[in-house]
């Protein structure tokens, strides 16, 4: 199930879909605006100019939800998202014993797209399933504004739409698939869950040595990664195999690791390996 409304009847879903009550929806609506259909703040502070406001408030809110981690109560979440804080766009989808929330708010420099994902295998009400678990997995996206001119490029028919939410639609059918992001669309993941992020930076010091002649590949690290529950660390791991210089050594050897592995490795290889 995917669902999609307007700003403000999302921003109540999703919070209702957390478990949080009217008291966290006003507080979460305190402070907010709208301007020429996007969103904003009202700022407190007398003494800032618009553009020291936009980035005050956008520092705010990187700071917020780079706390975000696996393990964390629902309540907790919409506590993390900080007040006057509301999502251009909110998207759910509930399947495979999941709850998966993504969520747009939109900066004058940046948009943020929050991905929060929960365990779930209860009812499905009129409001959403109500989350009671912990947070299970998360990422935050730093991406670039879009143009106006923007169009989607995954939706095919259904009503007229905006520039903004297409964009939006967009970037989640890519997160959501762990697809490659081949729609233009630039992006930078700046929050994922600590295990993912050893995993990435793993994965980083490898792809550096991939590309050498006779160096020494550690195929443990690509392994691992390739198991990876997060469907992003799995393609990173994908991407860098398939850049594997035919003469590096894979340190263990492909005939060292467990078949179903070393089967994995080989369809992704440029070349043929024994």
């Amino acid at each position: 199930m995917l669902t999609s409304r307007k700003t403000k009847a999302v921003s109540i879903t999703v919070l209702l879909a957390l478990g949080v009550g009217s008291t966290g929806i006003a507080l979460l609506l305190r402070g907010y605006a709208v301007r020429d259909g996007r969103q904003g703040y009202v700022d407190s502070s007398p003494d800032r100019t618009p553009s020291q406001s936009a980035t005050h408030h956008e520092d705010e809110f990187t700071l917020q939800v780079k706390q975000l981690r696996p393990g964390v109560s629902p309540a907790e979440v919409s506590h993390l998202l900080p007040a006057g804080s509301v999502p251009e766009l909110g998207l759910m989808s509930v399947e495979n014993g999941k709850v998966e929330l993504f969520s747009t708010y939109c900066f004058e420099s940046h948009w943020y797209c929050v991905y929060l994902r929960y365990p779930y295998d209860g009812p499905i009400t009129d409001l959403g399933p109500k989350v009671t678990e912990p947070l299970q997995a998360v990422r935050v996206y730093r991406v670039a504004v879009p143009p106006d001119s923007y169009r989607t490029r995954v939706r095919h028919g259904g009503p007229p739409s905006t520039p903004q939410r297409d964009y939006a639609e967009d970037f989640y059918s890519v997160v959501k698939s762990g697809q490659p992001n081949d729609l233009g669309i630039e992006n930078e993941l700046i929050q994922v869950s600590p295990e993912a992020e050893r995993s990435l930076v793993r994965l980083k010091s490898v792809n550096v040595i991939v590309r050498g002649p006779h160096n020494e590949v550690p195929l443990n690290v690509l392994v691992e990664a390739l198991n990876h529950e997060e469907s992003f660390v799995r393609d990173e791991a994908a991407r860098i195999i398939a850049k594997i210089d035919r003469r590096a050594r894979l340190v263990p050897i492909l005939s060292e690791i467990e078949p179903e592995d070393a089967a994995k490795v080989r369809s992704l290889l440029q070349f043929r390996v024994q």
